[in-house]
């Protein structure tokens, strides 16, 4: 099913510039081939039936299987998952021990007013914000590339635990407060 606004096919043939040059022949004959020139509705029974065998398509970025590039990205995926995991009962559970042991205190206030920053930023902001200030201003780590952890793990974790904080922060703020309350109730 597309979900990308435009036409698979012109973006196809426009490549990365937009300024390719095509002919209207290229363009339904490319079409033709993508299945675009059925209606809607078969063209989401095909989408349908294709992912029902697991067939995701093709990249219109690199014309490779999305399967392919699945399984590249995957362990990576689990890997930064783990660690945000991790992070966020690390750091989420001490600090609601801490915050009501501490109840009504001005730490107990800092701790809560960090919580509830946490759930409210997005991730994807809280990550901007790391890549700025600790790979731009501070240079700690690079903002890109990423080494497998079977081939240098002490670099691949590098790498990966500052994004690991940031995908863990909105998730401590949920582990702190829970784990305050159930510390308050017992």
């Amino acid at each position: 099913m597309r979900i990308v606004p435009g036409d698979p096919a012109l973006m196809i043939l426009s490549g990365a510039d937009g300024e390719s040059t095509y002919t209207q022949e290229d363009y339904l004959l490319l079409r033709s081939q993508m299945g675009l020139d059925d209606p809607l509705p078969t063209q989401y029974l095909r989408w349908m039936g294709e992912l029902a065998r697991l067939d995701l398509g093709v990249s219109l970025e690199d014309d490779r299987p999305i399967s392919e590039l699945f399984k590249e990205r995957f362990p990576v995926t689990v890997q930064l998952a783990l660690l945000g995991f991790l992070s966020a009962v690390v750091m989420g559970i001490p600090i609601g021990i801490i915050s009501a042991v501490r109840q009504d205190s001005n730490l107990d206030y800092v701790f809560r007013s960090i919580a509830i920053v946490g759930l409210a930023m997005p991730t994807f902001f809280v990550g901007l914000i790391v890549i700025l200030v600790l790979s731009v201003y501070f240079n700690w780590f690079p903002p890109l590339g990423f080494k497998n952890l079977w081939e240098d793990p002490l670099k691949s974790l590098q790498q990966l635990v500052w994004p690991a904080l940031a995908l863990g922060f909105s998730v401590n703020g949920t582990m702190m407060r829970m784990m305050r309350a159930q510390m308050l109730e017992v």
